[in-house]
């Protein structure tokens, strides 16, 4: 080979060495800057999601309090007519906010669970409820109580129960008042049929206790055991706050979870993994091209 020749090799050498030490470079930069945007975009959708599923906790919280107060205040009034099957039944009729907190209807039961009253005609007739859950933790603890999420026996619509204690002069119970919401109602679940966490975003309000998903923006989750989201059901009784997590399917998802202390459920807020990343997916082709 010439001089010439070989003057020309090691300029190509050399250039190749350049252009691989150059790409070598950019990758090296794109890995780091990718790791630290994941970092960054990681921590700050984290803050963003977890503000998300806290709102919708305290407000599903205030909902459920007032309804909680209502029913407590009417069971209240309601023992003076106690013993008068027509005088509840124009008591209840006569409540015109009632229907505002429980659209599903109210009834009113004895000490054995059989019903003295409803309003309006749910149908439940002389059907005893005393095998309800909510029944009987009220009659064995005088305090309030919300019950298994339900399809109901009797309008055959999905349904939340509260229920409150009513009380003679020397505090004795005399009954049950009973208030039914149904699952679909926008008055306690409007910001999760909303979406408020985001158009990609899966929303939950679980019911630990009974292991059951009590609403969601994907109506298909209502009332199905929440082991359908893999491991994601553990943070729904572990951990407050936000994680990653991997559903049955096999999907990444970045989950923030808070709880809702009044009725003892918890708001999950889900993203996939790859709708978080995409924004750094791109901008890391960028670092490499420009």
């Amino acid at each position: 080979m010439t001089a010439t020749g070989i003057s020309v090799s090691l300029k190509f050498r050399f250039i190749g060495v350049i252009m691989l030490t150059v790409v070598i470079s950019a990758l090296l930069v794109t890995h780091f800057t990718t790791n630290a945007l994941e970092k960054d975009v990681t921590e700050l959708l984290e803050n963003q999601q977890f503000s998300a599923a806290s709102y919708i906790a305290s407000e599903i919280e205030t909902k459920v309090a007032q309804r909680i107060n209502v029913l407590e205040l009417t069971a209240k009034s309601a023992a003076e007519y106690f013993s008068s099957s027509a005088q509840l039944t124009a008591f209840l009729g006569a409540r015109i906010a009632l229907p505002a907190f429980f659209p599903g209807g109210l009834v009113v039961l004895d000490q054995q669970g059989m019903p003295i009253t409803e309003s309006p005609f749910i149908g439940i007739g002389g059907v005893s409820l005393r095998d309800r859950d909510y029944f009987q933790t009220v009659m064995a603890t005088g305090k309030t109580a919300i019950g298994k999420p339900r399809v109901s026996q009797f309008t055959h619509n999905p349904i939340i129960s509260f229920a409150s204690p009513v009380r003679g002069y020397s505090g004795e119970i005399l009954g049950v008042i009973v208030g039914y919401v149904p699952l679909s109602d926008q008055g306690l679940f409007g910001h999760i049929e909303q979406g408020i966490g985001g158009k990609s975003s899966t929303i939950i309000v679980a019911d630990p206790r009974n292991n059951l998903i009590v609403s969601s923006n994907n109506p298909a989750y209502i009332l199905q055991s929440f082991s359908i989201l893999g491991s994601a059901s553990h943070a729904i009784t572990d951990y407050v706050g936000s994680t990653t997590t991997v559903t049955p399917e096999g999907t990444a998802m970045l989950v923030s979870t808070q709880r809702i202390p009044q009725a003892n459920w918890v708001v999950q807020v889900m993203l996939p993994a790859a709708d978080v990343f995409l924004p750094i997916q791109h901008n890391a082709y960028v670092i490499v091209f420009v």
